[in-house]
């Protein structure tokens, strides 16, 4: 997807993808990103080769590796925010 479709709003972005979150109003939210990653994710993902060949062509040799430390060192928060996110999707669920 190259830009909103008509009525959405782009909430999230970033160099490489330019729609990673969109709205319509207060009730339709979607995500083209995992928050719900745990210890194992990135290592259960290379696991499909074609995965692991675009990961290396994206972040180069040792892709892997250097993704899944990354993403351990960042655990703490990437769980905090996915439960932060939760919670405030619950929130919109039930006001509505």
């Amino acid at each position: 997807m190259k830009q909103a479709p008509p009525g959405m709003d782009v909430l999230c972005y970033s160099e490489k993808c330019s729609i990673q979150s969109l709205s319509m109003g207060t009730q339709v939210f979607t995500m083209q990103y995992h928050q719900e990653i745990i210890d194992s994710t990135v290592t259960d993902w290379s696991d499909i080769p074609e995965y692991k060949q675009a990961l290396e062509k994206s972040l180069g040799k040792d892709a892997v590796v250097k993704l899944a430390q990354e993403a351990q060192e960042h655990m703490k928060e990437f769980n905090s925010t996915a439960r932060q996110l939760y919670e405030n999707w619950k929130t919109v669920i039930q006001a509505n």
